[in-house]
């Protein structure tokens, strides 16, 4: 953020320099307008040029990066971080399938298979995730002895 502001500034600069000059010709006559006007532009042209390169480097470098990241990497989990922001397992669980772009029945699909895994020791699933409207049920009975 800090170059552009610094860009900018300089383009007003020149602007500034540059009505000021406009002003010394009118009054005096022996500087030719042409020629600074001409200068200002050079400048204006290749300050637009060096914001437009880093600007697309900046666009290539990032997309680069996302072409690069490994799925991996979104399944890091720094357990200090969740403490701090008192986040639970399941809030956890489903910052983790939002940053893979999983769509809200995919993650609560997976939420389901995740409380399955949990209850396999003390029952089995009777009926596996079914989608009823907006909702999704999964039956769970006892485990039979």
């Amino acid at each position: 953020m800090r170059p552009i502001i610094i860009g900018f500034g300089l383009l007003i600069l020149c602007l500034l320099i540059l009505f000021r000059i406009g002003e010394v010709n009118f009054i005096k006559g022996d500087v030719k307008l042409e020629v600074i006007v001409s200068i200002a532009a050079l400048i204006f042209f290749f300050v637009g040029l060096y914001f437009n390169y880093h600007s697309q480097k900046k666009a290539l470098q990032s997309r680069s990066s996302a072409a690069n990241r490994d799925d991996s990497s979104i399944g890091f989990v720094d357990y200090e971080q969740i403490k701090k922001l008192g986040l639970t397992q399941r809030e956890h669980d489903v910052l983790l399938k939002m940053a893979e772009g999983l769509s809200n029945q995919e993650i609560g699909a997976a939420l389901l298979k995740r409380v399955q895994a949990d209850l396999e020791e003390y029952g089995s699933v009777e009926q596996n995730p079914l989608m009823e409207g907006r909702q999704m049920v999964m039956v769970i009975g006892p485990r039979r002895r």
